[in-house]
């Protein structure tokens, strides 16, 4: 296949997963609303596409932190949908990425639920099936983040630093900035729970120069977790200011 055709291609793809995803968004809201029980019968057909899984991880990923366990439902059926659709309906890239971004929600939900041996299970197979396309750095390296996040909250800060590390030039690659700076965020936080008190707080100081003016929940828990490493340097002064900084950051300026 030439570049012309490859482009093509890759159009006709696009063009069909978003005529997908159209048809799928009133399906998804009258499962959701209605309540009913999926699991009790078999998958109908129309809902073996890319655009139905799509819309099912970004529903899940809406409901993340309203509503862990319903996301986790969410994605486990787009899960099932995307081991049922049809072979080489979609090219191997396509279909890997359907189902690795369905383990990855899943890993997430269970993470927020605290069920952190079933997160690194599940991102463990969202990495299998990314490896399948070969050719999907940023996913892998999404997942890679949040597997550091789980060991991070289980005190495992030394793995977590070594995936960071790992992670961390590949956003750089992609320019996720967006990324690289709770990359940041998370190392100081991974240098905190090793007693590096000092080395944590540069980091945060690092992380606030680049986060972007506009995200303001990032910039509170900067400025928060600035705080608490001053405290523990006994910069006592430097500290309430910090926190209150991550007080104002809160409160979204009058348009």
């Amino acid at each position: 296949m030439d570049a012309r055709e490859g482009r093509e291609s890759f159009l006709r793809t696009v063009t069909q997963v978003t005529a997908e995803r159209a048809a799928a968004r009133p399906v998804i809201n009258s499962l959701r609303t209605s309540g009913a029980d999926v699991w009790d019968s078999e998958i109908p057909p129309s809902w073996r596409n890319a655009g139905f899984v799509q819309e099912l991880t970004a529903a899940a990923s809406a409901v993340l932190e309203s509503d862990p366990r319903d996301s986790l439902a969410l994605a486990q059926l787009a899960l099932a949908i995307a081991t049922s659709i049809p072979a080489r309906r979609y090219t191997p890239t396509v279909q890997a990425q359907l189902e690795g971004t369905a383990w990855k929600e899943i890993g997430t939900a269970h993470r927020y639920l605290s069920e952190y041996d079933a997160a690194l299970r599940a991102y463990d197979a969202a990495h299998r099936s990314f490896a399948a396309a070969h050719a999907l750095a940023h996913d892998n390296a999404i997942v890679d983040f949040a597997r550091a996040i789980v060991l991070t909250d289980l005190g495992r800060h030394d793995e977590a630093l070594e995936l960071l590390r790992s992670v961390e030039p590949v956003f750089r690659g992609f320019e996720d900035q967006q990324r690289l700076v709770k990359v940041a965020m998370l190392t100081g936080i991974a240098q905190y729970g090793r007693g590096q008190f000092k080395d944590a707080k540069t980091t945060f100081e690092k992380a606030l120069e680049d986060v972007s003016l506009d995200d303001l929940h990032t910039r509170a828990m900067l400025y928060e977790n600035l705080g608490v490493a001053c405290m523990e340097l006994s910069e006592n002064n430097d500290a309430v200011l910090m926190l209150h900084n991550a007080s104002r950051s809160c409160v979204t300026p009058d348009r």
